[in-house]
């Protein structure tokens, strides 16, 4: 949700052009503080989450313990990343071109 919200910042800087598109356009200004509202909150959150489990696993025996939010955190990043890693070396491989596709259809 986080980098939904980043993206939602840097809609009107990084793509303009995909922005005036769009059906709903909030003003600029409105649309990055929301958006940095909504980064801070789910920033904000996420710390939280992960300290209350840090802290929560310290205070279990050892055998008693489980994978911690941060760890689960850490093999689904990986794993996201690899599919998209592999996905993207697969499009390259076959001869899809990414950059010209975007802008094909930012175009139409």
């Amino acid at each position: 949700y986080a980098l939904h919200s980043a993206s939602l910042v840097a809609l009107p800087l990084i793509r303009p052009a995909l922005y005036h598109k769009a059906q709903v356009r909030i003003r600029p200004w409105l649309l990055i503080t929301m958006g940095l509202m909504s980064v801070a909150s789910m920033l904000y959150l996420s710390v939280v989450t992960i300290a209350h489990d840090i802290g929560k696993q310290q205070s279990l025996p050892l055998e008693q313990r489980g994978i911690a939010i941060w760890q689960l955190l850490l093999v689904w990043v990986a794993f996201g990343s690899a599919l998209y890693g592999i996905a993207r070396w697969e499009g390259h491989r076959s001869g899809f071109d990414y950059d010209g596709q975007l802008t094909k259809d930012w175009t139409a």
